[in-house]
């Protein structure tokens, strides 16, 4: 009798915890991270709680590229390119990769990579087609040196932002981002979602060589006395281009914001190198999302 007493409150507790938990994922979705099988927790600074509540931050990022995509139409092709108008203006972009457009643009609405200090100079380091540096600009940054290598990007950063390069506002730097300068072959995916890299491809993805620089060369070449704001998209590369950059680092102890959610990425490491350059920063972990399996930190912030 003791032994069926026994059983039936563990099923009734089994049975009520799965009760609970189905009205909890019916009523927030996006705990899922909380529950789900094989997840991986691979930043330091996250945790799958994290992930559940910064979760609406994701949510409400598709919900606003929708909005975008809902309100931009195609104006004209030229070649393999395309030209949009969007609520946020227009912009030439690679062929078929709208959806990528919208959501960087609905990326900067939430200030993915934090606030822009006013009447400073910003590196963009994959600056892709231009949305960061336009926002940038818009927030009154005083000049981006936008960096990128990809040739369809970099025709159309050379397009969306003609008159800003014009009045000098803008220079562009037609490189990748490393730890020395030369050449280096580069992986295009070749579908315009802004995922070229040095580092990670994907087995339809063509290679070409690129000449790559460093932060370090930049600073001596553009003749900086002072940087605001490292934003770096990088792909995989980021390590390699905090290792070219660590003289400026050390001397200007600009603000950065290293964009961490795809691998190798490591957050603590890139921590551990940005303290090795120049110690008193402080590193502040952004939004946490699951992607695929993995708990990841969405961009990190060193101030």
């Amino acid at each position: 009798m003791a032994k069926r007493r026994g059983f039936r409150i563990s099923l009734w507790v089994v049975c009520t915890g799965l009760v609970l938990t189905l009205g909890m994922l019916s009523w927030r979705p996006e705990w899922i991270v909380l529950v789900a099988p094989g997840v991986r927790v691979t930043s330091a600074y996250c945790s799958r709680w994290k992930a559940a509540t910064d979760e609406r931050i994701l949510l409400s990022q598709g919900a606003a590229a929708q909005r975008i995509g809902a309100g931009s139409k195609l104006l004209r092709t030229d070649a393999k390119l395309e030209l949009w108008q969007t609520p946020h203006g227009e912009y030439w972009i690679p062929g078929g990769s709208s959806t990528v457009l919208f959501t960087l643009l609905a990326q900067q609405e939430r200030l993915i990579y934090g606030l822009v200090p006013k009447g400073g100079t910003v590196i963009d380091c994959g600056a892709h087609v231009g949305v960061f540096t336009k926002a940038a600009l818009a927030k009154e940054a005083a000049k981006v040196i936008a960096v990128e290598p990809a040739p369809e990007a970099l025709e159309c950063f050379r397009r969306n932002l003609k008159s800003e390069i014009a009045d000098g506002r803008v220079v562009i730097v037609p490189k990748g981002i490393w730890d020395k300068d030369g050449e280096l072959t580069f992986f295009l995916n070749g579908n315009g979602d802004a995922a070229d890299s040095f580092v990670t491809h994907g087995d339809s993805s063509k290679k070409t060589i690129v000449p790559v620089t460093t932060l370090d060369t930049i600073m001596a070449e553009q003749q900086l006395t002072s940087v605001a704001l490292v934003k770096m998209d990088v792909k995989g590369a980021t390590s390699r281009a905090l290792t070219g950059g660590k003289l400026m680092i050390a001397k200007y102890h600009p603000h950065l914001a290293l964009a961490t959610e795809e691998p190798p990425e490591d957050p603590a490491s890139l921590t551990a190198q940005v303290d090795q350059f120049k110690s008193g920063y402080k590193a502040i972990c952004g939004p946490c999302f699951l992607i695929e399996k993995e708990v990841r930190t969405d961009v990190m912030f060193y101030q």
